[in-house]
Order: structure tokens, then sequence, then C-alpha cells
């Protein structure tokens, strides 16, 4: 399938390692313009040299810290209304701290807005116009199943990933007559440096390998692993591209069938 991101350009946030990445990879593959953007330059660099090694053309990059308004909007202000205008805007945020209810602090609750939310809010404020201008846009932003089923071990994310979903809703109803189409995807398990990273603080609490940990992680989804980052690459692609025109204003989930809601 053709999915018609030749040339198109695409701002990848989160895009280091992980899920971020791999949409970036994928969309730079399909033909995409891409700038990935993240806190850490040297995971960045390497980051592009296997995008350039891949598609044969090498990303932008960009230093950002998305929980930072300043730094955002250092970001927002090189890109907004410069001579080519962002396509697709792909928003990867980080994990929030974990903590139950009780134990949670008015500090983490801010925390945890900074992080998931509030850069959502700015990033599409900063793009959508160009968006209408041009009568085309892509807004994919990566939430979680958590933002489905509540999981009270990670309140902070549950809470602002349900948030994230209303948001994004919003913006598709508000720009859809303008060719701009928004969409959550809500990723499961995925084999992301994330994951083993919280594997290794798990098997360090518990006294585990972080093998036996995975390995007890991978039996979650009835499809019994992780998911690839070839997967979550293919579905940012898909939903960024215009042959998806009309999946507008809902959320994709991505999970090897884990939840159990319909």
């Amino acid at each position: 399938m053709d999915l018609k991101l030749t040339d198109k350009t695409a701002l990848v946030t989160g895009a280091s390692q992980g899920i971020g990445f791999a949409g970036a990879k994928a969309l730079a593959d399909e033909g995409c313009l891409v700038t990935i953007a993240a806190r850490d330059e040297n995971k960045l660099h390497n980051s592009a040299k296997t995008i350039e090694d891949s598609c044969g053309k090498r990303p932008t990059c960009e230093r950002v810290d998305l929980s930072d308004s300043a730094s955002t909007a250092k970001l927002t202000k090189k890109y907004a209304g410069s001579k080519q205008d962002i396509d697709i805007l792909v928003i990867c945020t980080g994990h929030p701290s974990m903590p139950h209810f009780l134990d949670s602090t008015a500090e983490d609750w801010q925390a945890g807005q900074d992080l998931l939310l509030r850069p959502v809010v700015e990033l599409c404020q900063a793009f959508l116009p160009a968006m209408r201008a041009n009568k085309f846009g892509r807004i994919v932003a990566i939430g979680s199943i958590y933002g489905l089923e509540s999981e009270e071990s990670s309140v902070i994310q549950s809470t602002y990933r349900k948030a994230l979903l209303g948001l994004i809703k919003c913006i598709a109803r508000d720009n859809a007559a303008y060719g701009i189409g928004a969409n959550v995807i809500c990723p499961g398990w995925f084999d992301t440096p994330l994951v083993h990273g919280l594997a290794d603080e798990t098997g360090t609490k518990e006294k585990r390998s972080v093998k036996d940990v995975l390995d007890e992680w991978q039996q979650v989804p009835p499809a019994k692993r992780f998911g690839t980052m070839d997967e979550m690459g293919a579905l940012v692609a898909y939903l960024s591209s215009p042959v998806s025109s009309f999946i507008n204003g809902t959320q994709i989930t991505i999970d090897g069938a884990q939840l159990r809601s319909i």
C-alpha cells in the first residue's frame, strides 16, 4: 500500500528510543522528512544514524525537554510558521512516577501533568494553525492502555492518559473540516528500553533476574509476547498518512488482546 507520505514533514517527540523512535523510523522509511526531538542529544544522534542507515535520509535532531514549557516553546518557535510547515506531529511523552494514590504528592501530580498533558496542548496549539491553512495535518499522540482501563499502581498515568483521550477527541472534532486528523495510540506491553528499565527496578526490588521479570510480563497479554517496534511503527505511519483520513478522534489499542473491555 502506498501511504502517500513521500516528502511530508513530520516532527516526532520522544524519538531517541522506544516507541517514539519506532514511529520516526517508520515515517522516514515511508519517505517523510523527519525531525526527531528528545532530551538526550547523544541518543538522538545515534537514532538519527540508525534511521539514515535504513532509509538513506538523516533526520534533523532537536533537543527538547517537554516537561519544561520554555524548552517546548523554543522548539515550536523554530518550526511553527517556518518555511516548511509540519504536516505530521507525533507526540510521545515520558513515563510518570508510579505511586499509589495515598502515597502520591502534589508535586507528583504537577510533574505528571507537565509531562503527559501540558506539552500536548502546547504542541498542538503551535502547529494546528499551519495545518488548518494547508488543509492537511495529522496528530498522533501516544497514550497507554491505562488511559482506557485504570491501574491503581499507576494512578497518575491512568488519570492524565484519560485526559489525553478527551483532549485529542476535542481537537479532532474542532479541526476535521480542515483535513486534520487527530488520534491516540494506546499501547500495551512493548519491547522498549522503558520496559527493560522497569524490569531492572523490579528485579532489584524483588531479588530476581531481569530475564525472569520480563518473561513473567510477557505472559500478561494473551498474545504471550511483547509488541515489536515494527508493529508500532507501522501503526504510527498509517495513522499519519492521507489514506487514514476517516479515522479521526479515536483511540487505537495495540496490546495483543490484553484489555478485557469492549
